[in-house]
């Protein structure tokens, strides 16, 4: 096969791909997730806050629609699936949401569901290496965030991984979080994100059994449907080093064909040299 041919070939491939990168990106809903809204050099999972307001200001300029998790889970359950539609999520509680992710979240008007470790309120992210340990939401500032009317979810007790728990020490991570949350904001815990994104079925039997309607994991393929597992639901990491093009890729679901171009267009090119 000639390098005309070869090319000719992978422009027909990408084509096709780009036409079903397209279709997914208007009819699946894509679930971000961030940890910190803070400046930080050293903390790859922190977002400026100055990003993270134009990372909201692109998607009310780009035509998406923020839905809370509830609202995602009411249209799969119609067999539903609004178009170029987003879910925001953030991990581990952070103190710094009240002071700058409400504001921007408050300014646009979007919903958001925050997963915080119950048995580390008020404390630091003790889970993390020391020089990134962070402090928390405390459960007054937690009880205010829900009264604004954000989701409260369970990120289990103390951040552990749950595939390495005996079934109580697992039980106790899933069951007491949910319960501890409830008792604090006096309001149901739906929703609850595997620390660590670690998860097999036995944590996902776990999470069902103590009356959580749906689990986020880390890490997305597909995005979401009405087809797809409540308890394995996909989200996609935010993190510091995020270009805005780079958001607009992950949040179109471009960035898996971005990456199959530049594979692509790699093997031209050692076709090429070696012709």
């Amino acid at each position: 096969m000639s390098i005309l041919d070869l090319v000719a070939k992978s422009t027909s491939m990408m084509g096709r791909l780009k036409i079903l990168v397209d279709y997914l990106s208007d009819h699946r809903t894509r679930i971000l997730m961030y940890h910190n809204i803070v400046d930080s050099a050293s903390d790859p999972w922190a977002v400026p806050p100055r990003v993270f307001a134009l990372q909201m200001d692109w998607l009310a300029t780009h035509g998406y629609t923020v839905l809370s998790l509830r609202q995602v889970l009411d249209n799969f359950d119609s067999g539903k699936v609004r178009r170029k539609s987003i879910v925001l999520t953030f991990d581990d509680g952070y103190a710094d949401f009240l002071k700058n992710a409400v504001p921007i979240l408050s300014e646009y008007q979007y919903p958001a569901t925050l997963f915080i470790v119950a048995g580390a309120v008020g404390g630091v992210s003790g889970w993390r290496a020391s020089k990134l340990q962070t402090p928390l939401l405390n459960w007054e500032e937690i009880q205010e965030i829900a009264k604004m009317g954000y989701e409260i979810g369970s990120h289990g007790l103390y951040h552990q991984n749950l595939t390495k728990l005996c079934d109580k020490d697992l039980e106790t991570e899933v069951e007491i979080s949910k319960e501890l949350i409830e008792d604090h904001i006096g309001t149901s815990v739906s929703a609850f994100s595997y620390p660590w994104g670690a998860y097999g079925i036995r944590e996902i039997d776990s999470v069902k059994r103590a009356g959580y309607d749906c689990a986020v994991t880390v890490g997305s393929k597909w995005e979401n449907g009405p087809e797809t597992d409540r308890f394995r639901l996909e989200r996609k990491t935010m993190q510091r080093g995020d270009s805005l093009g780079e958001f607009a890729r992950k949040v179109g679901g471009h960035e898996r064909f971005h990456k199959k171009m530049r594979h692509m267009l790699g093997r031209i090119v050692l076709i090429a040299e070696k012709q």
